[in-house]
């Protein structure tokens, strides 16, 4: 992690883990407050929203505390800000969702999304990254900030020798902060990132290990705004990036898939609207010259899907 970023890393708060028998879905408010949940919609009044809800937040899991780790990249992972519609060589590829794109236009509080970790392709003796994450806002080049967290998978030399999978979150402007959390090719990993206000986030990882007897492992915590860099809730995104632009190679990922995409905005009509990544626009990530180096497709149901394109 970057010593040099003006204003350090992500801060990070950590919530008691709840007690075994302890059920989100009839818990009351201020235990789900206590414990680091969200607001748990009412599922009459919100018939859309308390699904996606549920989905995430009351599904059987190992719940475990989350062990944050500094000092672990060069530089800040990841790095790359947008440039323009189509960003530039420091470039993202998925799916952005604007509030005047869902039906109801309203400020974005929620994005999750859930993908399978995919072997890489890395160049011989270079130092190369790939990060797939879920955020909130950034999407545009006068937002200079993005929520997010998701898994990145590269090689670096000296620091880490072989491939590896790194875990992380991040408020930018503030660097990343990586988590000790499982991340093994193989497995389906999901994010969800919950703003509650616009200086605090929720972020919930969880880990989906290949068989029927594996347990679903989870951590969750929360990030903080650095000074003067609110959340303000104008997009949210599924994205597949490049992280180090002139810094990093880009490895070859093959095909990234987010099966799953889902988000929630502000109280509309005093209720919570629900919105899935159909009603996204695909953004391409170009390099420098203009060359297509991952494409986006963005399916009825809501699937992203990413697929890398070999240089020419």
């Amino acid at each position: 992690m970057s010593d040099q970023n003006p204003h350090g890393t992500t801060k990070t708060k950590v919530f008691p883990l709840p007690p075994k028998d302890f059920n989100p879905l009839t818990a009351e408010h201020g235990e789900l407050v206590h414990f680091g949940y969200p607001r748990r919609p009412d599922p009459k009044k919100e018939p859309e929203a308390f699904p996606h809800w549920q989905r995430l937040y009351a599904r059987p899991m190992r719940l475990i505390d989350p062990n944050f780790i500094e000092h672990l990249f060069p530089t800040d992972l990841p790095i790359s800000r947008p440039r323009s519609l189509t960003y530039g060589q420091n470039g993202w590829a998925g799916s952005v969702i604007t509030p005047a794109n869902t039906p109801y236009n309203q400020a974005i509080t929620s994005a999750s999304g859930v993908w399978t970790i995919t072997p890489v392709q890395l160049p011989a003796d270079e130092v190369s990254w790939v990060a797939t994450w879920v955020g909130i806002d950034g999407s545009s080049t006068t937002d200079p900030v993005i929520v997010q967290a998701g898994t990145a998978q590269g090689f670096s030399v000296p620091i880490l020798k072989g491939q590896t999978s790194v875990v992380w979150s991040e408020w930018v402007p503030a660097g990343a902060v990586a988590v000790d959390f499982p991340a093994n090719v193989g497995d389906d990993f999901g994010v969800s990132v919950s703003l509650q206000s616009s200086t605090e986030a929720l972020v919930w990882l969880y880990d989906f290990p290949p068989g029927r007897n594996a347990d679903t492992v989870s951590t969750h915590f929360q990030i903080q705004a650095p000074n003067g860099s609110p959340a303000a809730g104008l997009s949210a995104e599924w994205i597949v990036e490049s992280p180090g632009g002139e810094w990093y190679a880009l490895p070859d990922f093959g095909t990234i898939k987010f099966p799953q995409t889902g988000g929630l905005t502000v109280p509309y009509n005093y209720l919570q609207g629900f919105f899935d990544g159909s009603y996204g626009q695909p953004v391409e990530m170009t390099d420098a010259q203009g060359n297509v180096m991952a494409t986006a497709n963005i399916g009825p149901e809501g699937e992203v899907t990413i697929t890398w394109v070999a240089a020419t």
